[in-house]
């Protein structure tokens, strides 16, 4: 929902918000506010408010004989309040790696927000890495989707290693025996689904921290957190205290690599 408005946009956006939600039966949040003062025209935009709030946490390493991480990355929010996180990562190192693997994140956000569909997506990004270098390169992906209508995780990997699905007391292992873009004339995929709870972490992470993290460390740290005593006020989600140890790891990485750690929280 778009409007022009020629008032004090800031001082009306409450009465705005409550008005259209009204109107159309459903809450609306304000998204976007375009030149708001009191003489110019104000533009607004309204979307369905999301049932998720989603945290997310990046950190990246380069190579240590790199100017430039080869990996590229998105967190956004696509049409329906659907929220993607995503991780590329481009054949070798360098430049290069990266100009590659930043081409497939900015087709997935591009395609995502006009409507396209997964398989759409994958297949028209699949066409256009393998045009690249006469078809001699290739890029990762690694993606989750929250959808939001259906209350589900989607995890697509074309190439990329392990995911973790990090729960107050267990971790589930995501992977998925797939080639990267740009190798084949037809992506070959599938989706992981996995039902959206209160509180659960996602962790993502291209080749070069898979060394140091393992579904396997993360079980032993998750199991030292129970160990402990806490207070309530010193109580930490397990989930927090894993992705610190991830960060830790990360930080002694030598190759490239790359975490994006992401939160859904249920809301109302």
């Amino acid at each position: 929902f778009i409007t022009d408005i020629i008032i004090d946009i800031n001082k009306a956006k409450k009465e705005i918000q409550k008005v259209v939600s009204d109107a159309v039966g459903t809450k609306m949040s304000i998204k976007l506010v375009l030149n708001s003062s009191k003489t110019e025209r104000s533009r607004i935009k309204l979307l369905p408010t999301s049932r998720y709030v989603v945290k997310a946490t990046v950190k990246q390493v380069r190579k240590a004989d790199s100017s430039v991480s080869g990996d590229s990355y998105i967190v956004t929010e696509l049409r329906d309040n659907n929220k993607v996180i995503a991780i590329s990562d481009g054949m070798g190192s360098g430049p290069k790696s990266k100009e590659i693997s930043a081409s497939v994140i900015e087709m997935i956000e591009k395609m995502g927000s006009n409507g396209f569909s997964n398989e759409e997506t994958l297949d028209i990004i699949n066409r256009l890495v393998k045009l690249k270098e006469n078809g001699e390169v290739s890029a990762t992906l690694d993606m989750c989707v929250l959808n939001e209508k259906q209350n589900m995780l989607e995890f697509i990997k074309l190439g990329a290693v392990n995911s973790y699905v990090i729960y107050e007391n267990n971790v589930e292992e995501i992977k998925q025996d797939t080639m990267p873009m740009g190798l084949l004339s037809n992506v070959q995929h599938s989706i992981v689904e996995k039902k959206v709870e209160k509180g659960m972490y996602i962790v993502l992470m291209s080749d070069g921290a898979v060394s140091d993290v393992n579904k396997s460390v993360i079980e032993t740290v998750i199991e030292n957190f129970k160990g402990n005593e806490y207070t309530e006020k010193e109580y930490k989600p397990s989930g927090v205290c894993c992705f610190k140890f991830i960060l830790k790891k990360i930080n002694n990485c030598t190759e490239n690599c790359n975490s994006v750690h992401n939160t859904a929280n249920g809301g109302t």
